[in-house]
C-alpha cells in the first residue's frame, strides 16, 4: 500500500482514507464522468455548453448574473458569457473535513458557492462559529473590489465547493465592451450600497427586488438576508481597519481602473 510504503503515520493515513472515500462518494453523486478522457474530444462549443450545464445552478445564484437574467432575459449573448464563466473561471473543489477554505486577513481571490450538502462554518475572531447553509455565494464582493477576508471558513466534513476566480471572471468580461460596462455600473452600485454600513463580513449579500425598467438594482429597495452575521451595522474596529482601503475611493473605482472604458 502506498501510504504504508512511505511510513505515513496512522492518524494522517486515516484522514487521507476518510477524505478519499468522501470525495469519491461526492464524485459519484454529483460529478460522474467529470474527468472522463472521452470528454476531451468534444469541440470547444460543446465543452462550453457542458461546463455551463454543470455549473448553471450556481452561476444563476450569483447576484450579477441573477440580475441580468431578470433585467434582460436569457438571450444568446448572456448565454455565451455564462458559458465562458463556467469554462474558464469556475472550478469545483473537494475539501477534507477540517480544511480552511479561506482565513481571516488573507487577500481574497475568489468568490465561493456552497450547496446544501456538507457542513461549513464561518468564524470571526474568537467569536462562536456559525453554520453557513446553502445554496448561496460567499465573498461576492471579491469580484468588484480589493477584499480581505474578515473571518475563517472551514469544513466539518468532506464538502464540494464551487470557486469563481476573480482574475478569470474579469478576463471573461473583457471579451465584450457592453458586458464590462454593465459590470462596471453594477460594481459602482454594489459598492455604494455596501459602503453605507460600518462593516460587512464575507457573508454579506446584496439582495434587492429587480427593477425591469432599469439595469441597476435599486439600492433603496435593498433588504438584508437572514441573521448569519451578514450585515454588521455596529462599529467594528478590526473590520474597519482591514477594509479601510475598500471604501477610500469612489464606489466602483477599482473595478473601473481594472477594466478601462476603451477596452
Amino acid at each position: 500500500m502506498f501510504l504504508a510504503h512511505y511510513h505515513v503515520d496512522r492518524g494522517l493515513r486515516t484522514r487521507i482514507i476518510h477524505f478519499l472515500e468522501g470525495a469519491y462518494a461526492l464524485n459519484q453523486q454529483g460529478r460522474p464522468g467529470a474527468g472522463a478522457p472521452l470528454l476531451s474530444l468534444l469541440s470547444k462549443p460543446l465543452q462550453h455548453e457542458l461546463q455551463f450545464a454543470r455549473h448553471e445552478a450556481s452561476l444563476k445564484e450569483l447576484g450579477f448574473c441573477e440580475h441580468l437574467l431578470h433585467a434582460t432575459g436569457f438571450v444568446a449573448s448572456e448565454l455565451d458569457m455564462l458559458q465562458h464563466f463556467a469554462t474558464y473561471a469556475v472550478s469545483q473543489i473537494t475539501m477534507a473535513a477540517g480544511d480552511s477554505v479561506f482565513e481571516a486577513g488573507t487577500v481574497a481571490h475568489s468568490a465561493y458557492f456552497i450547496d446544501s450538502t456538507g457542513q461549513i462554518f464561518y468564524r470571526i475572531g474568537q467569536g462562536g462559529a456559525e453554520m453557513v447553509t446553502g445554496p448561496r455565494w460567499l465573498s461576492e464582493m471579491t469580484l468588484w473590489t480589493p477584499w480581505l477576508h474578515l473571518g475563517e471558513l472551514t469544513t466539518k466534513e468532506v464538502s464540494s465547493i464551487v470557486s469563481l476566480r476573480q482574475k478569470d471572471f474579469l478576463e471573461c468580461l473583457r471579451r465584450s465592451f457592453d458586458w464590462f460596462q454593465l459590470a462596471q455600473t453594477y460594481a459602482r452600485d454594489y459598492l455604494k450600497v455596501m459602503s453605507q454600513y460600518a462593516a460587512v463580513t464575507d457573508l454579506w449579500v446584496w439582495q434587492v427586488e429587480p427593477d425591469p425598467g432599469n439595469f441597476l438594482r435599486n439600492g433603496s429597495r435593498s433588504r438584508t438576508t437572514r441573521k448569519s452575521g451578514t450585515l454588521v451595522q455596529s462599529s467594528a474596529t478590526m473590520a474597519r481597519k482591514l477594509m479601510g482601503h475598500v471604501f477610500a475611493a469612489n464606489a466602483g473605482e477599482d473595478f473601473a481602473q481594472v477594466v478601462p472604458h476603451d477596452t
